[in-house]
């Protein structure tokens, strides 16, 4: 048998990453129409608002403020005239990134179990992920099991959070859910502003995107890793987006840890509102990997996957 060269491994490397390139910019995600469906469209003047969407996959238009005759304004009509913004005038949508083709190639290296369990950085979605949080009543409920996940999580990871709401419902929300003692150990606290949005995206709905880069060249966060002074640093080998969207991480697919959305309606399964115990589980396989971009694209977390056989030894002490 004649052996391959490095140059021809090479183009081969290439070649495969070329091909996951050309299908990921194809592919419709399965939670794009979930999450469409859930609001996030360009924002249009009630008159210019047509019934539904007639192209398959595009987000349905909603309508802006309250019906005419109406004293006063929604709270968006008035935050969108304080920034200058024209609420008749169609909200650009950001452009959707795809994943480099270095990424690609470190996806592919071949998952490897190790013994060491090496540090992670975890970033953690809010509303949706670990809890539901009610715009109409102003309520904010915690996801069943948060709190020994939390407890978890805490113990084993380095945490920081990333939320596509703003600084102020942030801020919010992590008094609601995170103890005095949690919210001291996150390293970085980001929200609507760090998301590259001109004010216009800002107020309105858009399809958000959460590029991992931002924080792998983030100084503070870097600083963060407990090897920093040995030259150890924060990249795609070590870092996982939990979050109820992957179109959020469409410039890093095979970074996050998608779990259903938590919606506070009692007709959700069971299953898709308590996957928290499953996911300790799914992360104590992925603390225990060299690459965990590597990891997640041979094994993608899924509800009643075969991690769950040990779930019970990974989670005492936590509950």
């Amino acid at each position: 048998m004649t052996r391959k060269g490095p140059a021809s491994r090479c183009r081969e490397r290439s070649t495969e990453a070329q091909e996951l390139v050309e299908e990921l910019e194809g592919l419709e995600l399965e939670s794009q129409e979930s999450l469409f469906a859930n609001g996030f469209a360009p924002v249009r003047s009630k008159a210019s608002l047509p019934a539904e969407s007639s192209t398959p996959g595009k987000p349905a238009t909603q309508a802006v403020g309250r019906p005419s005759g109406s004293k006063s304004r929604s709270r968006q009509s008035r935050q969108q005239e304080a920034l200058s913004i024209p609420v008749s005038v169609e909200v650009p949508p950001l452009p959707r990134p795809i994943p480099s083709e270095e990424y690609l190639n470190q996806s592919l290296d071949k998952s490897e179990y190790e013994d060491l369990i090496q540090p992670l950085l975890l970033v953690l979605d809010l509303n949706g992920t670990l809890l539901c949080r009610n715009r109409t009543k102003r309520t904010i409920t915690p996801r069943p099991e948060m709190r020994p996940f939390l407890r978890y999580i805490f113990d084993k990871f380095t945490v920081m959070i990333w939320s596509s709401a703003t600084p102020r419902n942030v801020d919010e929300m992590c008094r609601n859910i995170f103890t005095a003692k949690q919210r001291k150990r996150i390293v970085a606290q980001w929200s609507r502003d760090r998301l590259g949005l001109t004010k216009e995206q800002y107020c309105g709905k858009v399809q958000v995107y959460k590029n991992l880069d931002q924080i792998w060249q983030d100084a503070q966060i870097l600083a963060s890793h407990p090897a920093r002074a040995t030259g150890e640093v924060w990249s795609q080998k070590n870092t996982i987006l939990l979050d109820d969207s992957i179109v959020k991480a469409a410039s890093h697919p095979f970074n996050i840890l998608e779990i259903p959305e938590f919606i506070d309606n009692a007709e959700k399964s069971l299953e898709e509102q308590r996957p928290l115990k499953q996911v300790i589980t799914y992360l104590e396989q992925a603390r225990r990997q060299a690459n965990v971009s590597s990891f997640i694209r041979q094994s993608p977390f899924r509800l009643g996957g075969t991690w769950c056989e040990s779930f019970a030894a990974d989670i005492q002490g936590f509950e």
